[in-house]
């Protein structure tokens, strides 16, 4: 993987991670009732989950790669259309107007797992994204890790920082507010990222 398809993975994901999902407002429910603590826990269980999602994914891609290199051909053009079905969906579809209610205890953990693995964002995000920025002759097994690595880390930032800003009433306050705003900015710039890509394919 180049630098420069690093960085625009990078980008593109980190516009796609920003947008509250069914996780981030189950955390925000547990950091606005439990507390940060409590919260932080639901981002790891909520990215374990994720993660069973994106290996195997990455387990599909690397496969199917193996048997017909001109798999990927075809499964980058499907990514490009569901990117930009993504992004005209955040652009034009419903707004969220609420939260997911928190739970507390040992079972919140159990509920963001859940969450995490189940999360149709994600289906479609790792759909869209991992087979557009993959170069099976530059080592296959070498970019899905520095994939993963990177979906990991970016993804516990943001859903961290869900945690830790709403566990303070302002923020609780905006947060609708604010999630509804990023729906149609972040899938504007989807789809300019995915204009981006078809044109460069």
């Amino acid at each position: 993987m180049l630098l420069v398809d690093w960085i625009t993975f990078v980008v593109t994901y980190l516009l796609v991670a920003v947008v509250p999902g069914p996780s981030a407002f189950f955390i925000v429910g547990q950091a606005a009732t439990h507390g940060r603590r409590e919260a932080l826990k639901c981002v790891v269980s909520a990215k374990a989950g994720d993660a069973c999602l994106l290996v195997a994914a990455c387990c599909s891609i690397f496969f199917a790669v193996t048997l017909s290199g001109e798999v990927l051909t075809y499964l980058n053009w499907i990514g490009i259309v569901l990117l930009g079905l993504f992004g005209f969906v955040l652009l034009f579809g419903p707004k969220p107007r609420g939260r997911i209610s928190a739970r507390g205890g040992s079972r919140a953990g159990k509920v963001a797992f859940v969450i995490g693995l189940t999360n149709p964002k994600t289906f479609t995000l790792y759909g869209s994204l991992l087979p557009v920025f993959l170069h099976p002759e530059r080592g296959l097994f070498l970019q899905l890790v520095v994939i993963c690595g990177t979906v990991m880390t970016v993804g516990l930032g943001c859903l961290g920082a869900y945690a830790c800003l709403s566990s303070t009433m302002l923020v609780q306050k905006y947060t609708a507010r604010a999630g509804r705003l990023a729906y149609p900015v972040s899938g504007f710039l989807i789809l300019m990222v995915a204009l981006f890509l078809g044109t460069g394919t």
